[in-house]
C-alpha cells in the first residue's frame, strides 16, 4: 500500500492476505445468513398466505351455497380469478338475492295488508252476522250483524269463549 502526498511520502507495505481471509469468510457468513434469512421471509410467506387463504375460501364455499340456496342462478358468470375477486363478485350476487327477497316480501306484506283490510271491510258490511272463533272457542272476529242478531257488544264477545258454542265446542241452539 502507497500513500502519497506532494510534501510527504509515506511507504507503507505489509501482509493484506489477512484482510482477505476475513473478507471472503464474512462473505461466506453473511450469504449464509441471507440465505437463512431469505428461508424465513419465505416460510413467513407461505403460512400467512394460507392462513388468508383458508378463511376465504371458506367463505367462498358459503358464499356459493348462500347463492344456490335464495337465488339458483348467477352461479355460471363466476369469475375465475383470485379468492377476493371471486368474494366480491358473490358478495354482489348475495346483496341483490336480499334485495330481490325484500322486494318481494314488502310487495308480499302489502297485498296480505290490502286483503285483510278488503277482507275486514267484507265482514264489517255484510249484513249475515260473522263470528270466527279460534281452536280454543274464543272469539276473534264479531260482526256489526252479529251485534244486531245475537245482542251482545263486540268489546264483550271478542277475547272471551264463544257464547253460541258448546263446552264440546258445537253450536249451541239455545
Amino acid at each position: 500500500m502507497k500513500i502519497v502526498d506532494n510534501e510527504f511520502c509515506l511507504v507503507i507495505e505489509t501482509d493484506i492476505s489477512v484482510i482477505r481471509d476475513l473478507l471472503a469468510e464474512n462473505r461466506i457468513k453473511m450469504m449464509e445468513w441471507g440465505i437463512l434469512l431469505l428461508f424465513g421471509i419465505a416460510l413467513i410467506g407461505i403460512v400467512l398466505t394460507l392462513t388468508l387463504i383458508w378463511p376465504l375460501n371458506r367463505l367462498y364455499g358459503k358464499a356459493l351455497h348462500v347463492i344456490r340456496e335464495y337465488s339458483g342462478t348467477g352461479l355460471d358468470d363466476a369469475p375465475r380469478g383470485n379468492e377476493i375477486s371471486t368474494l366480491v363478485w358473490a358478495n354482489d350476487v348475495m346483496l341483490e338475492s336480499i334485495k330481490n327477497h325484500l322486494s318481494e316480501r314488502t310487495r308480499a306484506e302489502e297485498a296480505l295488508r290490502e286483503t285483510s283490510r278488503t277482507l275486514q271491510a267484507l265482514i264489517e258490511a255484510s249484513p249475515l252476522a260473522v263470528v270466527v272463533s279460534d281452536a280454543s272457542g274464543m272469539v276473534r272476529v264479531w260482526n256489526p250483524a252479529a251485534v244486531r242478531l245475537f245482542g251482545w257488544r263486540e268489546e264483550e264477545a271478542v277475547g272471551h269463549p264463544n257464547p253460541l258454542l258448546s263446552r264440546e265446542g258445537t253450536l249451541s241452539c239455545a
